[in-house]
């Protein structure tokens, strides 16, 4: 075969090819203009009145873009709202932190004062005890410290020598490298004759993984670092798993520090019970995290979604959208695989998923309520 031919067919297949690709984005365009006139047609049916208050916050978290959507969804939701200044699951029941948080984001997310609502919320962060805490000092080469004012030796191996005994909270572990924090509430002061850096770290216990809480903290000699476990869960009495996804992501988007949350959703994040709210897809958001992007991308099933077949309109948006942004295979087949699944005729998607799909998979910039 001639170079000419093959140049020729070269060029004939990547024709081919772009045909194609124009041919599926205006299918995509086509189809996602269906599933937001399915949202609009819904909304103004019932002027975005719906006793799942959760429901209520993803259609005015996905009809922001239209002043009209909008306001009628903004409206129904400041009804439903507590005197507390929460929202039920239901219309009528108890405040809920999961329905509370997504509220707050629907509502700031047009400009809505939530501060009361972030303060309830706050009230209900509860102190996580169920991990082991370490403090680790480190210096390059043998030091004299101190810790709350206690005098502590660092040898040349790097362990820990405590001529007088240990600083108050604090015990000698991990053949003497590390201290166990014991006194969770106590904040630790320390200070060093070189220069150092002190670190958190925490486990599960019966577990072999360690976690790096947060960044280290770095002084010159002389100078001093302060460190204190703050570890934090949301629940109605104790921690929550999918509460405190849930409040934690409504804090991050009000850029409030987040840090005390993150222990606690991660050393959880393995744990087959809430393998069912995909805490890669939150952890990656929260975090940014490679790592729980390559998690999240080996917990995709066939090429098409998150999830089992059940789960599968509640966690592939998830995942959408903690890898929104990224041009790559797993988002683009998923949006594929989604868009199959609508109602061919109405563009809607069943269960009531509508609002909740587009939101998190497409979701479109909300506009000025006077414009």
């Amino acid at each position: 075969m001639g170079q000419k031919r093959v140049v020729a067919l070269v060029f004939a297949f990547i024709i081919i090819i772009s045909i194609a690709s124009i041919h599926a984005a205006n299918a995509n365009a086509s189809d996602l203009d269906k599933a937001y006139g399915c949202l609009k047609d819904t909304i103004t049916n019932n002027n975005c009145v719906t006793r799942n208050i959760q429901l209520n916050a993803f259609n005015l978290l996905a009809g922001a873009y239209d002043s009209t959507l909008q306001s009628k969804c903004k409206s129904s939701l400041l009804a439903k709202k507590n005197a507390n200044n929460c929202w039920p699951l239901t219309e009528g029941g108890n405040c809920d932190i999961k329905s509370t948080a997504i509220s707050i984001m629907a509502l700031s997310r047009i400009g809505e004062d939530v501060e009361k609502a972030i303060n309830w919320t706050l009230d209900r962060k509860r102190l996580e005890t169920g991990l082991i805490w370490y403090l680790e000092i480190d210096v390059l080469n043998s030091s004299q410290c101190t810790v709350n004012g206690k005098n502590i030796i660092l040898g040349e191996d790097k362990k820990i020598i405590t001529p007088s005994g240990n600083p108050e909270g604090l015990e000698k572990v991990y053949n003497n490298y590390w201290f166990k924090i014991t006194k969770m509430e106590k904040e630790y002061v320390i200070s060093c004759n070189k220069s150092f850096t002190t670190s958190l770290l925490y486990q599960k216990p019966n577990a072999n993984v360690y976690y790096v809480s947060s960044n280290p903290h770095s002084a010159s000699a002389g100078d001093s670092t302060k460190e204190k476990v703050e570890s934090y869960c949301f629940g109605p009495s104790g921690c929550d798993y999918e509460a405190s996804l849930w409040a934690t992501m409504a804090l991050a988007k009000e850029k409030r520090d987040i840090s005390p949350y993150l222990p606690y959703l991660s050393s959880r994040s393995d744990e087959p019970e809430n393998s069912r709210y995909l805490p890669s897809a939150f952890l990656l958001m929260l975090t940014e995290i490679g790592e729980y992007e390559e998690e999240l991308k080996g917990l995709q099933r066939e090429g098409k979604y998150w999830g089992d077949r059940t789960m599968q309109l509640d966690l592939t948006p998830l995942a959408l959208s903690a890898l929104s942004g990224r041009d790559i295979t797993e988002v683009r087949d998923s949006q594929r695989y989604l868009l199959s699944l609508q109602d061919k005729i109405t563009g809607c998607w069943q269960e009531d998923k509508t609002s909740y799909i587009l939101y998190l998979a497409w979701p479109k910039t909300p506009t000025s309520p006077d414009t």
